[in-house]
């Protein structure tokens, strides 16, 4: 995710360190841009001039305690673990300058807790980017109870330079985007004896919890899991993972327990489920009705384009007229196009995930 919040900005004229521990991990960052950048050369996104101008904007710098010290923004990716992200904050509180704002682009963790981790907790947010940075616009902001209002506006115009949809939310688990699972178990004993309900199995990936909990007749603990791609470490074939509950009765003269299994199912969608059947036409004629071509932001949810998945996600759409000659192109899922300078007739489109592809025809009506 860091080398792709670095591409993203280096790509809108910021100036970018990209910090690791290691010089080989900075290495693969730079080489997971470039391939990326290449891809976009070929799919004549960008020019090699602009190719060679994004990558002199991003220097790799081996170690958190190198990082220039007058930097206006620190957006911290590191694993979701909230005892290193601490521990990379306070080296950055004692590197960087008073002015600098200090980020982190947790998708679960408390925002507020994270803040007050920090010397600096008035100029801290939540900054969730969503995969891939250089691709997908959307973007939370998540600003702690301590966060300045001059904080929060600096952070919005940074996002909203890169182009960014931005949603300011409250830091609440999942925030407001991210899926979340959330459920609370529960456990009964009909001689209302006291008990003891405790998570015996802990198999799922990514970030989850779930506390112990006991007392006298009933007892019930929230279990909240929170499953992203990186925690599925680049499978995302249909797996099952379960969970194992255990209630013990301790009360004399009977010592008693019991166990009870959860399956949880995680599977992609089929193409089929999402639906997608995108408008055929549009007239560009000023009229100020469907003057314009887009595929997102749609009343009928079966019109906008599928929505990412860990291992799919959109690339580009084109469009070429009969002769094969293209006239549009974005990489853009909200591009509006607005057909100018295009006779009326038929056009051809091809949509490209990185696995799924989608063509058709649209026809322009002047």
């Amino acid at each position: 995710m860091g080398s792709g919040i670095a591409q993203k900005s280096a790509q809108e004229n910021f100036d970018v360190q990209m910090v690791d521990r290691e010089e080989k991990w900075v290495s693969r960052g730079q080489e997971i841009i470039a391939n990326l950048l290449d891809q976009a050369m070929e799919r004549r996104i960008f020019k090699i001039e602009q190719v060679e101008a994004i990558k002199e904007r991003i220097v790799g710098i081996v170690g958190t305690e190198n990082v220039n010290p007058n930097v206006d923004l620190v957006i911290e990716a590191v694993f979701e673990d909230f005892n290193i992200k601490k521990d990379v904050f306070s080296i950055l509180d004692d590197v960087c300058n008073e002015n600098t704002i200090l980020a982190s682009n947790t998708s679960s963790l408390s925002v507020n807790e994270l803040a007050m981790a920090t010397g600096r907790p008035d100029r801290f947010v939540g900054l969730h980017f969503f995969y891939h940075p250089a691709k997908n616009r959307l973007i939370e902001i998540i600003p702690a109870k301590t966060t300045s209002g001059e904080t929060l506006r600096a952070v919005e115009n940074y996002c909203k330079t890169m182009g960014k949809v931005v949603i300011i939310c409250k830091d609440r688990p999942g925030f407001v985007v991210n899926r979340f699972f959330e459920e609370d178990i529960i456990a009964t004993d009909s001689d209302n004896d006291l008990i003891l309900l405790e998570l015996v199995s802990d198999a799922l990936p990514g970030e989850f919890s779930f506390a112990s909990s006991s007392g006298t007749g009933e007892v019930s603990s929230k279990l909240r899991w929170f499953p992203n791609c990186e925690s599925l470490a680049s499978d995302f074939s249909t797996k099952g993972y379960n969970l194992t509950f255990r209630v013990t009765d301790n009360s004399c003269p009977y010592f008693s327990t019991s166990t009870k299994q959860i399956k949880f199912l995680v599977r992609k969608p089929n193409i089929d489920e999402f639906g997608f059947t995108p408008p055929n036409a549009f007239s560009p004629n000023g009229d100020g009705i469907n003057d314009t071509y887009t595929l997102s932001g749609l009343l009928d949810p079966s019109q906008n384009l599928p929505i990412d998945a860990c291992d799919d996600n959109f690339e580009y759409i084109s469009f070429v007229d009969r002769t094969g000659i293209e006239v549009y192109n974005s990489s853009d899922m909200n591009f509006e196009w607005d057909g100018s300078g295009l006779s009326p007739g038929v056009y051809y489109y091809f949509i490209k995930y990185t696995i799924s592809e989608y063509k058709g025809t649209i026809s322009i009506f002047k």
